[in-house]
């Protein structure tokens, strides 16, 4: 969304780009936009559906927002979020000769670490093998088998091949990278909603989308709200959105004549 906002803004003659949060030990936990506006790259929040501003009605930049009781309204985010974040612009709102650049480096890094590359050692298979390992694995240790399924499940899913894509996030579901798991079990119920099978979509949402630390919460919950809604359960939706109390979903109640 971010992207796509970004893309047409500067299309709009309103100059914009990505906004990367960025958390050590965790990597991006969420993607915003910016936009030049009087000479200040102020925040967009896509996903949220809303511009923050401060109390003189101004857009806010990121340094801004993070020190102002704004900082409510962005649920499982940080202020040393918003300050460590990252432009990041892309194709096709960045320098034609920027995406070559780009590019060309990435093609130039990757032939030069092949050609440095050394043969990696092969380590000796433990003698006590039914023995769990103590060492807990670290989230920034990467299965790469893993996120290569991940991968293939979203391009089935992107292809509306829904059962095979329902089937490859199954087998990743029980990741140990918390990242990876949150990611399969979420799409999951993503793509049975897809195939219209909202019985298990539901189920779905109601095994996952009450855990706290699963960052696709409030996503879970606006799944919930569309599910009630093509079931003509109106009031039970207005529910949980009145619940969420999150910008977004205060402009689905309007949207839904609940609220002015």
């Amino acid at each position: 969304m971010a992207h796509v906002y970004a893309a047409i803004a500067t299309h709009a003659n309103l100059p914009s780009r990505q906004l990367q949060l960025f958390r050590d030990g965790y990597g991006s936990p969420h993607t915003l936009a910016e936009s030049l506006i009087d000479g200040k790259w102020v925040i967009v929040a896509t996903w949220r559906g809303f511009v923050p501003l401060n109390d003189q009605g101004n857009p806010m930049t990121k340094e801004e927002l993070a020190n102002s009781k704004q900082m409510n309204l962005f649920e499982g985010l940080y202020p040393d979020d918003f300050l460590n974040a990252r432009p990041f612009h892309s194709y096709p709102y960045a320098p034609t000769v920027t995406v070559f650049n780009r590019a060309f480096n990435r093609a130039k890094t990757s032939i030069n670490n092949l050609l440095k590359s050394d043969p990696v050692p092969v380590k000796p298979a433990s003698p006590t093998t039914d023995e769990p390992s103590s060492k807990p694995i670290s989230l920034n240790e990467i299965n790469v088998g893993e996120i290569r399924k991940l991968d293939e499940a979203r391009r089935s899913h992107l292809k509306f091949d829904y059962f095979r894509a329902i089937d490859l996030y199954q087998e990743v579901e029980a990741a140990v990278d918390l990242r990876i798991r949150y990611q399969a079990q979420f799409w999951k119920m993503v793509a049975n909603y897809d195939l219209g099978n909202f019985t298990d979509a539901d189920r779905l949402i109601k095994e996952h989308g009450g855990n706290p630390e699963d960052p696709y919460r409030i996503s879970y919950l606006r799944y919930q709200v569309e599910i009630y809604l093509k079931k003509g359960m109106t009031e039970p939706a207005r529910a949980i959105l009145e619940s969420m109390d999150t910008p977004q979903a205060r402009a689905d109640l309007i949207r839904m004549g609940f609220a002015n």
